[in-house]
Parts: C-alpha cells; sequence; structure tokens
C-alpha cells in the first residue's frame, strides 16, 4: 500500500493502482470516501473490479480492462505514478496520483499513444467508487457519517460531483473535473433485499459511479437530448496523449465550495429551477478572473435561441440574464466562455401550475374512480393498493378542493370511495376499531395515516357538497383512526406495536386535527389523541441524541429524518429539529439540472432518483423548519426539491422516454444516467411495475400503475408552496423564492409562481405577512423601499 499525504487530504493506493482509502486529515469521525476492499468482503458482494480505478477502453474496436494487469508503479513522497501497459495494442494508460498542492488530491489520467498512427476511443469508463453506502445496522451515526450523498454536475467542460456527508457536518467533498472532458456519469447500484425476512432496516447496498470519459455516437442512450449530444469518440494522435484531470476539494460551507470553484476558473451560475410560461428567466453568472462571457445560447428539444442580447453585466465578473420563457419543456442555457469552454444549466418551463393541479384533479375524477358497484373495489381509486399510499389521490382531490374551485364530482366520489370503500377494506365490517390484516397476516400502522387524512379532509368541506355524512361525523371518523395510528396499546402484535413510534405523513395534518377537534368541542377525542401525540413527542424530543428515528422499515431513511424534524418543529423543539434538519440538508441535491436537486432515496431506481411521495414530503419538512427557524437554506432546499418533484408530472417533458398524458404520472425518475443495472430507467419516468420482471410475487399489488402512491406531494406542495410566495432580505438584497423579482422605477413588482396565490411571507423587511382578500387578483404585488432597512407595499 502507498500512502500519500498533505496538509488536507490522506490517500492510500494499493499495488493495482487503485484508490483504496482517501481521508480528510481534520475529520475527526475519519471517513474514508471511497469504497473499498473490506466493505465488499463485509457484504459478500463481488464488485472488486467496480473499486476506484478500475477501467474499460475500447480502441479501435477492442476492448480492454485493468483486470489481471500487473501496473508499474513509480512513487516519490507526494506523487504516485500507475502505468497499465497495453504494448500489444501499442498504448499505455497512466494514472498519476498527486499531493503535492497542500489543498488538494489530484488524480491525472493519461492515454499514451506508442503507435505512429492514430488511435480512436470509442468507450472509456472509469469507476470512481466513493461512499455512496447505505449501511444494514441500527447504528444511525455510521450512516450520517460514513456515508455520502453524491450530486452530479455534468456539463460539456465543467463536470464535477458533489459528494455530502449525510450529517451535513463536513467536511464535505468536491470532485472537479479540470482537463479533458467527462460525457456523463454513470450508477451501478449493488444491494441485497431482505424484504421477505420482515427484518428492519430491509435494504442495504451502494452506488458504484463512473466516469464516462468518451462515447461513441453509435451508443448513445437516446433517451434524454441534454446529454446525449455529449457523447462523442476521441482521436488521439500518433505518438500523442490524451488526458483528464480531477481534482478534489474539502469544504466545510457553500460559500467555501464557491469558492473554491472560482479559485479553480469554474464558472457560478445561479438558476431558477423552474420558470413559468410567460414569465422571466433571471438568473446570474459569476466568472473567475481574467475571463469573459462570449455568447449565451437556448437550447430546447428542437431549437436553439441566440440570448447574449439580454446578459447584463453588474459588475467585472458579474452579469444578469433576464429572458422572456415561451416555450415549454426542458431548457439547457449554454454559457460559452471567450475561452470556447461551456458550462450550462438545465431548468424547466412550465404552464402556470394550477393548470397541472387543474388537469390532474380531472384525470382522477374521469379516468381513475372506479363507478361499477359489481367490482370487488367499487368506489376505489385506480391503480388499486393495499398500501395506504394508494390513497394519496384522495387527499391530493379533496385539498385542491379546499383552496380552489370547488369542483363537486370530485368530492361526491372520494366521500363515496371514504364511506364505501377504505372503510370497508382496512377495517372488519367498516368498525375502525379493528383492523384487517389486509396485507396478509400484518397490516400496515402507517396505512392509517392516509386513512385519517382522508377524514379529516371531508370533515373540512362544505357540507353543501357532501351527500353521506355530516363534516363532525368524518372528524370523529379522523381522530378514531389517528387514535388507533399512535397507541400502542390497541394492537397485538409486535410489527404494528413497533410501527406506532414510526413518523409519517401525518404531519400534514396533526396540527389541525387536533385544533378542529378542540374547536369542536370533541373533549373525549381530543384529550386522548393530544395525550398521544405528546407522547409520541417527547419519545423523539428524548432520543434525539441517539438519531433512531431516522429508521424506517428501511435503514438511514429521509422517510424518517424528514418526517421527524417536521414532527419536533411543530411541537415547538426547534432545536432538536434542526438536528434533523441537517440530514435533510445534506439529502437534497446539489447541481446544474433541476432533476438533481431533489431528495436522495435511491432503492427504488437502484440508482440516485426523485420519488415523488418522499420527495415532496421531505420538501414541506424543509419548508416547515425554515418557517420556524427562519435560516433560508432550508427555504432553498425546500423549492428547488419540489420543483424537481413536479417533472414527475409534467406532460410537456421532452427529455425523457415515458411521456405522459395531459393529467398523467408517475412516481419515480432515475436521475442516474446510464442507469447501469436497468439502462432503459436512465433519465426515465416510472413505477414500480418495472420490478414485476425481477421478482412478480414481491411487487404483485402493488405495481398495477405507476401512479399508484401518489398525492400526498401535492398536497404537501399545495400547503405551501401552492399557495404562497417568500420574500426576505439579506445583506441589502431583495430575494424571493416561489416567485420572481423585477425592478421598475425604484420599485419590485413581485409576481408569484404559486398555483393559487393566497398569501406572501416577508421575512427582516418590517412588512407584515399579507393575505388574499375574497376574488381580488394576488398574482403580483408592488413594494417600495420605506427608510434603509424597511419596506412597504404600494399596491395589491
Amino acid at each position: 500500500m502507498y500512502k500519500l499525504t498533505n496538509q488536507v487530504f490522506t490517500a492510500l493506493v494499493n499495488d493495482k493502482g487503485l484508490v483504496d482509502s482517501l481521508s480528510v486529515n481534520q475529520d475527526k469521525s475519519h471517513m474514508n470516501w471511497v469504497i473499498n476492499q473490506s466493505y465488499l468482503k463485509e457484504h459478500n458482494y463481488p464488485d472488486y473490479q467496480k473499486l476506484f480505478g478500475n477501467f474499460s477502453i475500447e480502441i479501435n474496436n477492442q476492448t480492454f480492462d485493468n483486470q489481471g494487469i500487473e501496473p508499474r508503479v513509480d512513487v516519490t513522497k507526494q506523487q504516485l505514478k500507475v502505468d497499465f501497459d497495453f504494448l500489444e495494442a501499442g498504448f499505455t494508460i497512466e494514472y498519476i496520483y498527486t499531493a503535492t498542492d497542500n489543498s488538494y488530491f489530484d488524480w491525472h489520467i493519461q492515454v499514451i499513444n506508442h503507435n505512429e498512427k492514430e488511435l480512436v476511443i470509442d468507450h472509456f469508463k472509469v469507476w470512481c467508487a466513493l461512499s455512496y453506502i447505505m449501511f444494514r445496522d441500527t447504528d444511525v451515526h455510521r450512516n450520517m457519517q460514513q456515508s455520502c450523498a453524491i450530486f452530479p454536475h455534468i456539463s460539456n467542460d465543467y463536470t464535477r460531483l458533489i459528494a455530502k456527508k449525510r450529517d451535513n457536518n463536513g467536511p464535505d467533498l468536491a470532485i472537479l473535473n479540470l482537463e479533458g472532458k467527462t460525457i456523463n456519469i454513470g450508477t451501478f447500484c449493488r444491494y441485497t433485499n431482505r424484504f421477505r425476512e420482515q427484518v428492519s432496516p430491509s435494504l442495504d447496498g451502494a452506488l458504484f459511479h463512473q466516469l464516462i470519459l468518451a462515447e461513441s455516437s453509435e451508443t448513445k442512450e437516446q433517451g434524454d437530448w441534454i446529454y446525449d449530444s455529449l457523447g462523442q469518440s476521441i482521436i488521439v494522435p500518433a505518438a500523442n496523449k490524451q488526458s483528464w484531470l480531477y481534482r478534489f476539494a474539502a469544504f466545510d460551507h457553500a460559500e467555501e465550495y464557491q469558492q473554491t470553484l472560482l479559485d479553480c476558473d469554474r464558472p457560478l451560475i445561479q438558476y431558477p429551477p423552474v420558470v413559468l410560461k410567460d414569465r422571466h428567466f433571471i438568473g446570474e453568472v459569476v466568472l473567475p478572473s481574467n475571463t469573459t462571457i462570449h455568447q449565451l445560447v437556448l437550447k430546447l428539444y428542437d431549437k436553439t435561441i441566440d440570448i447574449t442580447n439580454y446578459l447584463k453585466k453588474l459588475s467585472e465578473n458579474k452579469y444578469q440574464i433576464q429572458y422572456l420563457m415561451q416555450d415549454l419543456g426542458e431548457h439547457k442555457l449554454e454559457v460559452i466562455l471567450d475561452n470556447e469552454k461551456i458550462d450550462f444549466v438545465v431548468f424547466n418551463v412550465m404552464n402556470p401550475i394550477h393548470r397541472l393541479i387543474e388537469a390532474r384533479a380531472n384525470y382522477l375524477e374521469r379516468n381513475a374512480f372506479i363507478e361499477e358497484e359489481t367490482d370487488e373495489n367499487a368506489f376505489g381509486f385506480k391503480p388499486i393498493s393495499n398500501q395506504g399510499e394508494s390513497l394519496g389521490k384522495l387527499c391530493f382531490l379533496l385539498q385542491k378542493n379546499l383552496i380552489a374551485e370547488v369542483k363537486p364530482k370530485q368530492i361526491e366520489k372520494v366521500e363515496k370511495s371514504a364511506v364505501f370503500y377504505i372503510k370497508n377494506k382496512w377495517f372488519k365490517n367498516g368498525d375502525l376499531t379493528s383492523p384487517l390484516k389486509i396485507h396478509g397476516d400484518f397490516y400496515r400502522t402507517l396505512d392509517f395515516d392516509y386513512i385519517a387524512h382522508v377524514f379529516f379532509l371531508l370533515s373540512k368541506v362544505n357540507p353543501t357538497f357532501l351527500k353521506i355524512h355530516q363534516p363532525n361525523v368524518y372528524l370523529e371518523w379522523a381522530a378514531e383512526v389517528m387514535i388507533l395510528r399512535f397507541d400502542k396499546n390497541l394492537h397485538q402484535s409486535e410489527r404494528e406495536k413497533n410501527e406506532t413510534e414510526m413518523n409519517g405523513v401525518f404531519n400534514l395534518f396533526i396540527k389541525d386535527l387536533l385544533a378542529e377537534l378542540a374547536k369542536q368541542k370533541k373533549v373525549k377525542y381530543w384529550n386522548r389523541l393530544q395525550e398521544l401525540w405528546q407522547s409520541f413527542c417527547l419519545r423523539l424530543v428524548n432520543n434525539v441524541g441517539s438519531y433512531q428515528s431516522a429508521i424506517t422499515e428501511h435503514h438511514f431513511d429521509n422517510a424518517g429524518f424528514g418526517p421527524t424534524s417536521e414532527s419536533l418543529a411543530i411541537y415547538g423543539e426547534i432545536e432538536a429539529a434542526e438536528k434533523y434538519g441537517e440530514l435533510i440538508l445534506a439529502n437534497i441535491g446539489i447541481s446544474n439540472d433541476f432533476r438533481n436537486q431533489n431528495p436522495d432515496r435511491w432503492w427504488e431506481a437502484l440508482s440516485y432518483m426523485i420519488h415523488s411521495l418522499w420527495g415532496g414530503l421531505v420538501s414541506h419538512s424543509a419548508l416547515v423548519l425554515f418557517e420556524k427557524s427562519k435560516k433560508t437554506a432550508y427555504l432553498h432546499a425546500a423549492y428547488r426539491s419540489m420543483m424537481a418533484v413536479l417533472y414527475c408530472y409534467d406532460w410537456n417533458a421532452s427529455a425523457t422516454l415515458n411521456e405522459l398524458k395531459e393529467g398523467e404520472a408517475a412516481s419515480t425518475y432515475s436521475v442516474a444516467y446510464p442507469n447501469i443495472n436497468k439502462p432503459s430507467l436512465s433519465h426515465n419516468r416510472f413505477g414500480q411495475s418495472v420490478f414485476l420482471e425481477d421478482d412478480p410475487e414481491l411487487f404483485a399489488g402493488n405495481a398495477t400503475g405507476d401512479d399508484w402512491d401518489m398525492g400526498e406531494e401535492l398536497v404537501a406542495y399545495l400547503k405551501g408552496f401552492g399557495t404562497t410566495t417568500y420574500v426576505y432580505q439579506e445583506n441589502g438584497t431583495v430575494h424571493c423564492v416561489n416567485g420572481i423579482i423585477i425592478e421598475k422605477n425604484g420599485q419590485l413588482i413581485i409576481e408569484s409562481h404559486a398555483a393559487y396565490p393566497k398569501e406572501y411571507k416577508f421575512y427582516r423587511m418590517g412588512i407584515a405577512d399579507v393575505y388574499k382578500q375574497d376574488n381580488q387578483d394576488f398574482s403580483r404585488i408592488v413594494i417600495e423601499r420605506e427608510h434603509d432597512q424597511g419596506w412597504k407595499i404600494i399596491n395589491l
């Protein structure tokens, strides 16, 4: 084993030329940032050919790799040169690991052509196996401190990976591509599924990342026009070489990361993840010194627009872009610098979001409800599932009708489903105190969250639109079900008892339910539910140091730590909530592609992915934390992740194979491109049905449609960004989230992006929050400065 070290990094490289350990010297938890042989042995995984530094290359139609090769190694104190010779084919692949700079660790890759004729590289893929690991154990601190989430930023000349330690306590890692092009970054997932053993956690595994340095145009994925255009073969002239350089930099916070980028001559592009049609895209570019912008190009699926004239210089190295968007779908904004290098960002242009919401509601009303009374699932909403998640569609329909124009037929169908389908499917003879073992020999206590949510939202409906019962009946039903959800003594088996202590979607309505019970003087229900809720939250508070609530039926899981932070926040324990909140911030992506900025939940795609339900719910948890703590990091994380989730509903998307009809949806999107486990999922939207071919028994019944578990995330959207625009002042500058600011004649015009604009919330501006009155147009407001720190509203 060879050792390289400097002030920041220590690396161990084995005699095969593979990095076995990379650590940051100041890291108190001594994390190894790469997957190594000991991890594979511990879990009996066969992936030794995927460890850091393994490669495969196709040159002149012949394929070579480093398996079985004994490299030549030349070592000095701070540099290690590793040569993989393929002399019969006339070339060498050379790695140079360097720690000579006290701030960075560098990895230089070269293909050296010894021939008197050129070499054509059609494929060149190198494994960069960072510690994207989920440990299958209850040691939450191990998952927090020895594992990272990895977010890709892929572009023509400025590709990088951002690896964030899962505790968000740093140091984090940036891997910057300083020389050569990285065409793409693929992932392979190795995992073990122990779901059938009914153990918790049920999954463990790791994602192995692969740097794709060359890929011929004939083998592009043909799934995403934005990235397929990057594919190319590489020609290495006779007696010449092709080089790539990757720099590893450690950082503790966002500002340090951004400064590192500028120090390494990387541009910074700030952009909105979503722009509404006929509204302005407003972005900023910060350049390293001695660099200028040569051209701005906006690319769509079917056309290219030069928008260089819409660039405004704000200072020596800072520029603003403001452009009116009129075409729908994904947009790629290329920033072409004077050195001919290109960076880009990818954002989405959508119709006003209320159109998406109304289209989805209309689709469910017309296509999902089962009218036939002879059907075994009469009055259910397709796709049918035994899991409570399938009821999220009903919650969405009710929430939408509570804040927008009422569609009586939608409420009527949900009410029928609640009374005649839900009650009798999950409970014996409709008795809410007697759950049925709907999952064979057990029932999921977590299902009751969704059932109670349906009942509670029905209780909020104007009685004019209810056909079967009055609102107070549904209110009592909601209370009964939530008491069953929280009270361990009402269950017989250990599995169901244990699930009463797990968190869930009840955060979306528990405080409102308690408030309504108090308002309606339902004393018996309020006393018992309040007691159970307080007991639940006190247990979270007492166990916050162990982070045990980060565990669900899976191991370390954002469906655990997201809702737990939210429960603690709404209970009033803000400091405890933020301990889990740090895990949320590390979980939500940072990238140049809006689709990569979602909460990380890997197992359903076997890759980094958007999961609509839990992506939306974790986003909402971050938003609640912002409103309680006023820390804007939570606000921005919440917004960019929720905008990624809406992609699962966008029928105007042009860069994914699964095209949706208006109102359709797909619960999952695979960010990895390529997804090496399932190439057909690469940058594609899908549901669990794709796994039926792997395990028909396991997925049967829950894989009847791509959107079976969707809905609650739209409730979360409507309760936050669906109605509210956030405005705050920081360092003298006014910022807007979920809207845009247009400056005109010394006034600021704030345009809301909310589906149903109902309020503007102000922070550090001396303005009280403002709420919609009756039928007023609330799509924009105008403010102006009143004095140094204060502002006033001059027009509603």
